[in-house]
């Protein structure tokens, strides 16, 4: 990864594989993000993510930057992410996925394929995961929180 030369970090990289022509720029962008930082010697090493002032993660701070200049969510989505931890589990799980595509396909989600991908996602996992039936992909999609109060989880997926 790199090493020290006379108090200054050098960057030395190897790559497994030759790059595909999309991944150039990539290696180009963080060559040129990384000669912004360098390990210090007299410091211990810590993670900080730089879209909050804390330095600390937010799903609300990944999903602004996933996000930039979408309209606001919709009451569903709020109705969603107000509900028990599965459809709030496919929330995270979808916007991690979202920034993976970002970062490394350089591709954008739009918000509403998004909600899509969350309302899908929760559905499979309160479906099949937690063994809840009775109720279809549309219900589920027009109110979860109904759908959850309304049936029990099966006997067997416990």
């Amino acid at each position: 990864m790199g090493s020290w030369s006379k108090d200054c970090w050098q960057w030395k990289f190897s790559w497994k594989r030759p790059f595909r022509s999309w991944e150039e720029n990539v290696e180009k962008e963080l060559v040129k993000m990384l000669k912004l930082r360098a390990p210090s010697q007299n410091k211990e090493d810590r993670w900080q993510w730089h879209l909050e002032t804390s330095g600390t993660y937010t799903t609300k701070s990944a999903y602004s930057w996933i996000f930039k200049g979408e309209p606001k969510p919709a009451t569903d989505f709020i109705r969603v992410w107000k509900a028990p931890i599965p459809p709030k589990f496919a929330v995270i799980w979808t916007l991690w996925l979202g920034r993976n595509e970002k970062i490394f396909q350089m591709k954008e989600t739009k918000l509403d394929r998004f909600f899509e991908l969350v309302q899908i996602r929760s559905f499979f996992w309160v479906t099949n995961i937690q063994g809840m039936e009775g109720f279809s992909l549309f219900e589920w999609c027009e109110n979860p929180t109904k759908c959850l109060k309304n049936n029990p989880v099966r006997k067997d997926s416990v």
